[in-house]
């Protein structure tokens, strides 16, 4: 009798991890048994690490919140974290499908029950354990519970808009659709945006009403200790996600989960813990970018104009989630290397994400045009180089002279080439008003000129070291400030503010004075955003007093021990 056919051997690390039938693709290329798996390793045991760590300091809280409200607990109510369904995802090619099975995990409490379970009780029988598979963050479709609705709101409206003040998706992308989208079918991402909105949202009326009733405070303490125990979960999640990488699919959730730990821990001002988040989130989208732009139809950078903004008459949410969320995560890791003095970490990805025809346009997440901030990233590179080529006493060897002015000169041309092309745009010679349909572009005009003299100056004070060079730049970008950049808009340039305030003349020290303690830059809910004025006004005093030239090292050594993004 002949046996059945052998089992296949040959199946991906992560389908023999969960027992399941694999399309036997390869192993991720990190997994090469030297160098490169060695550094996938140390990132996930220091995720783990940090996620040991946040568990003490949430969980301090919690029990302050729990202690305050523990007979109000005992009484009825309704259920406060969101019920699950559960569903099952689908494995064609064309985006995910999810379909109810009609059973729920987590049924709604009797009136009699009340909020007696704690999150830890309601997630425990979907939390992986040595004998049970991994649940994806997509195996669940999440449920908004009546009292999250406030905070989900609250974060759409208004969190999500004051993280990305210049993102204004087109009807034909289905708006913000992936959002919600991915919200409601991440659960990491819904519980660590709902921290961020209780964050937000309790921040505002702390401002805004001095004198708040007992009961709305009270209210205000629940959601937040609800979302902080709800964020704690979310952290465990995030990195089993990165230990198992259930699929290719779930990558989108788990950057955009990663990316509002970012914001939570840097709005939040604790310390140093968003780059944990940040390193989590790079090392993610170098890994799945290639792959991710084949999936997606995004390869081709000169194809861009041959991608449909609709596939069969709806969006295609991943492509726009994707472009979105690679968009935040190379800014955020750019602004981090400006501060640190290093090369960014995915500026191998740079030529295509940042080209002329990519599908990622930077100009409608930051408000900059893709050029100029290609540029910026190779001024962060050409800052390590100098640093590394004078630590080893290379620096004045003639040929790493030689090919190190080489690249400021390229790069000094391509930025005066950009800025005679951004001329017209920004200094119209009529004064016609602004048509209502033109106002983002033109918008986006004047914030991508401040890039490029903020870039241009940030060059000068990498080679030179100096602020005298760029007395001229400065002043034409003065000019721009006081007349053409719209008030409401001055949060979008706080990466050129801090860059153009460094060179300027005493004359003009005071706008910035204005301009960073005042809104929309200054919000009460940004805490690192508080600490940028008293650094800049340390950095005019280091460079009056520094005759060696070293002013802006320090300024940049002292935001990076402040842990501060120019964001």
């Amino acid at each position: 009798m002949m046996s059945g056919p052998l089992r296949s051997k040959q199946g991906c690390w992560t389908c023999r991890l969960r027992r399941k039938k694999c399309d036997e693709r390869r192993d991720p290329e990190w997994m090469d048994g030297g160098e490169r798996e060695r550094a996938m390793a140390n990132s996930i045991k220091q995720i783990v690490k940090h996620t040991s760590r946040k568990k003490g300091r949430l969980g301090t809280t919690l029990s302050r919140f729990r202690k305050s409200h523990a007979d109000q607990e005992k009484g009825g109510g309704v259920a406060l974290a969101p019920k699950s369904i559960n569903v099952t995802v689908g494995t064609g090619s064309g985006g995910d499908s999810l379909e109810p099975t009609g059973s729920e995990t987590s049924p709604a409490p009797s009136a009699d029950t009340g909020t007696k379970s704690s999150a830890s009780e309601r997630n425990q029988s979907s939390s992986p354990s040595a004998n049970q598979e991994y649940n994806s963050p997509h195996t669940e479709m999440i449920v908004v519970s009546r009292n999250e609705t406030v905070l989900l709101m609250h974060f759409l409206d208004h969190v999500f808009p004051l993280q990305h003040p210049m993102y204004k998706p087109q009807i034909a992308e289905g708006g913000r659709s992936w959002l919600l989208s991915l919200l409601l079918r991440t659960k990491p991402l819904y519980h660590a945006s709902l921290a961020l909105s209780a964050y937000h949202r309790g921040n505002i009326l702390l401002a805004s009403q001095r004198c708040v009733a007992h009961h709305s405070m009270v209210e205000q303490e629940k959601h937040l200790a609800i979302c902080l125990e709800e964020f704690q979960e979310a952290i465990k999640n995030v990195g089993q996600m990165v230990m198992l990488r259930a699929c290719p699919k779930d990558s989108l959730g788990l950057m955009a989960s990663v990316v509002q730990l970012i914001y939570f821990e840097l709005f939040a001002g604790h310390g140093n813990a968003w780059q944990i988040h940040l390193r989590a989130a790079t090392t993610t989208l170098m890994q799945g970018y290639w792959n991710q732009s084949s999936e997606l139809g995004m390869l081709d950078p000169t194809a861009a104009s041959l991608l449909p903004p609709v596939w069969e008459g709806q969006p295609n949410e991943n492509v726009t989630s994707f472009k979105f969320l690679s968009g935040v995560i190379i800014w955020l890791d750019l602004l981090d290397c400006i501060t640190s003095g290093k090369a960014p970490g995915l500026l191998t990805i740079h030529s295509h994400a940042l080209s002329p025809g990519s599908h990622i346009r930077m100009e409608t997440i930051i408000g900059s045009s893709n050029w100029v901030i290609l540029q910026i990233a190779r001024i962060a590179a050409l800052h390590e180089k100098k640093v590394q080529l004078l630590q080893t006493g290379c620096f004045g060897c003639e040929t790493q002279r030689a090919e190190f002015d080489r690249n400021v000169d390229e790069i000094r041309h391509e930025l005066q080439c950009g800025l005679t092309e951004q001329a017209l745009l920004c200094l119209q010679v009529h004064s016609e008003p602004v048509a209502p349909a033109d106002t983002s572009l033109h918008n986006q005009a004047i914030v991508t000129r401040l890039f490029a003299l903020a870039a241009s100056i940030y060059l000068y004070l990498v080679v030179q070291g100096s602020h005298q060079e760029a007395g001229p730049l400065a002043e034409e970008a003065m000019i721009i400030l006081r007349t053409q950049m719209p008030r409401d808009l001055m949060h979008v340039i706080i990466f050129p503010l801090y860059i153009i305030g460094y060179v300027v003349s005493p004359d003009d020290q005071s706008f910035f004075r204005c301009a960073f303690s005042a809104t929309p830059v200054l919000e009460p809910s940004l805490e690192h955003r508080s600490k940028i004025l008293p650094l800049l006004e340390e950095a005019w005093l280091a460079r009056e007093e520094a005759l060696d030239g070293g002013g802006w090292q320090r300024s940049l050594n002292r935001l990076s021990e402040s842990n501060i993004l120019l964001l």
